[in-house]
């Protein structure tokens, strides 16, 4: 958030300074008015830009294998151009790359879930996704028995169109 406060602020020098520069290159007198107005522009421009592009800069970069899943829009009358196009606030991925199975309990996947949220560090969650079941439960504990079977699980059924059943579970 510091850089970004940084970037905000130098791009504002940088718009007042190419107003200034024209107007020293042209030799006319601009008015008083110009150069704030150029900041102020230029700040707003670069807001506005890395606001909606965070998303598609922050998903590029994830590592190959790790799968998005869902994302969130939030207008805010505080950022009102989001209500003419809104960008991804939050999203979720799956790292489908890394899935774990085991041959005592076929139909279970162990995966990893992921959680971005602007301005807010990234969180996991391990869970494991029952594909024949379509259910998921949260590993908060990790507890598991001796078969390799989950202990007490809370599960929560899943849509077998959604995006993480389809990532996760691609032949059920």
């Amino acid at each position: 958030m510091l850089l970004e406060f940084i970037a905000t602020v130098a791009a504002g020098f940088a718009g007042a300074g190419v107003v200034l520069g024209a107007g020293a290159l042209t030799r006319r007198t601009l008015p008083r008015w110009a150069a704030p107005a150029a900041a102020g522009s230029a700040m707003l421009a670069f807001a506005v830009w890395n606001e909606a592009s965070w998303f598609q800069r922050t998903a590029e970069a994830l590592p190959e294998g790790v799968v998005v899943i869902e994302q969130v829009s939030e207008p805010s009358w505080l950022r009102p151009w989001s209500y003419v196009a809104p960008s991804v606030n939050r999203f979720a991925a799956v790292d489908a790359a890394g899935l774990r199975r085991n041959a005592a309990v076929p139909d279970q996947v162990v995966v990893e879930l992921y959680f971005w949220e602007r301005f807010v560090p990234p969180s996991r969650l391990p869970a494991v996704i029952d594909c024949a079941g379509a259910r998921r439960a949260s590993l908060v504990d990790g507890a598991f028995d001796a078969e390799g079977r989950v202990v007490d699980p809370n599960w929560h059924a899943m849509d077998r169109g959604g995006a993480l059943f389809r990532a996760v579970c691609p032949t059920a």
